[in-house]
């Protein structure tokens, strides 16, 4: 039980850091918007 945790953890992780990267591909970096926080 713990290690199927451990790996839906990773899974989700991965999958998070996909979109985020495909997000700054797609949108921000064609458009010119700085991708950051304040």
């Amino acid at each position: 039980m713990r290690k199927q945790k451990l790996l839906q953890n990773y899974l989700l992780i991965t999958i998070g850091s996909i979109v985020i990267a495909l997000a700054l591909d797609v949108f921000l970096v064609p458009n010119k918007i700085a991708a950051g926080g304040v």
